[in-house]
């Protein structure tokens, strides 16, 4: 049994002390700690996987209910308005969500900023809460008046009643000519239907929105009389003042003039009208 004094039995090596192992200066040593430290800072960065692509920008558009140009049925938009927007979306890149309403409503909701675009022709009103982005494409507007009257020219329709659209703005000379009596209504079809009765002598409107609207309400050609043409109309993309962004009217007007190079939008017209000739110009 060894005690603690004990001395190693003859020929047992002696055991040497182990020296000391040399020590980092203090500065160095700080130094040292810092660096490893950052890096163990960065590797949960380097390990974070690429951040995911900013997602496309979103505007709201507004159509007015029109016929040929806005419909709703059932819940689903169509029209050549509702066709524009959609193919105007896919082109830009830019998401564009569409809602329907009337016209006077559809205006309000561009100027609280309830709406960011409309496609329509231009109104006071309209030019006070939206500016423009890129012309559309161009249409005939006139007065259709029912059977029995002998339309002309404006003078023809003094003393009798046209049905317009409340807040539209169809021609100078006829907004100016005081001796034909004009009646507001909110919608098209409700023009149609008081002309087919004889409760208004005429309507006026786009030409195409016109007879498209009769043959949806099924009158009968026979309760229809002269169409007397007023002027070219220019469709336009207005873009409200509320929410106007630069950069994104920008994408769009270059979206729409490819449109029109490509014969986009005259194909769009054609394909609702049924009809090969175009019945707008650009």
């Amino acid at each position: 049994m060894l005690y603690a004094d004990a001395t190693p039995a003859k020929g047992t090596p002696l055991m040497k002390p182990k020296p000391d192992l040399p020590t980092l200066p203090a500065a160095p040593r700080r130094r040292r700690l810092l660096l490893d430290g950052a890096l163990l800072l960065a590797v949960p960065a380097l390990a974070q996987p690429p951040s995911a692509p900013a997602a496309a920008p979103a505007l709201r558009a507004v159509t007015l209910t029109t016929p040929l140009f806005g419909m709703e049925e059932q819940g689903r938009a169509s029209g050549i308005f509702v066709d524009v927007m959609s193919e105007l979306a896919r082109e830009s890149g830019i998401r564009i969500s569409n809602m329907m309403a009337p016209k006077v409503r559809g205006q309000i909701m561009l100027e609280i900023g309830s709406a960011d675009l409309m496609i329509g022709f231009d109104n006071p009103d309209l030019s006070a809460h939206a500016r423009h982005v890129a012309p559309v494409a161009s249409f005939d507007v006139g007065i259709v008046a029912r059977a029995g009257v002998r339309l002309q020219s404006l003078s023809d329709l003094h003393g009798l009643t046209v049905g317009q659209l409340r807040g539209a703005d169809y021609s100078q000379a006829y907004a100016r000519d005081s001796a034909i009596l004009k009646y507001d209504t909110s919608t098209m079809s409700q023009i149609l239907q008081m002309l087919a009765l004889g409760r208004v002598d005429a309507a006026i409107g786009v030409r195409e929105s016109l007879y498209y609207g009769m043959k949806s309400e099924k009158i009968a050609p026979q309760r229809i009389g002269d169409f007397l043409p007023l002027e070219s109309r220019q469709a336009w993309l207005h873009y409200a003042n509320s929410t106007y962004n630069a950069a994104l009217a920008e994408r769009l007007a270059a979206a729409l003039q490819r449109m029109q190079a490509a014969g986009t939008i005259a194909a769009i017209i054609r394909r609702n009208t049924g009809d090969g000739a175009d019945t707008a110009r650009r």
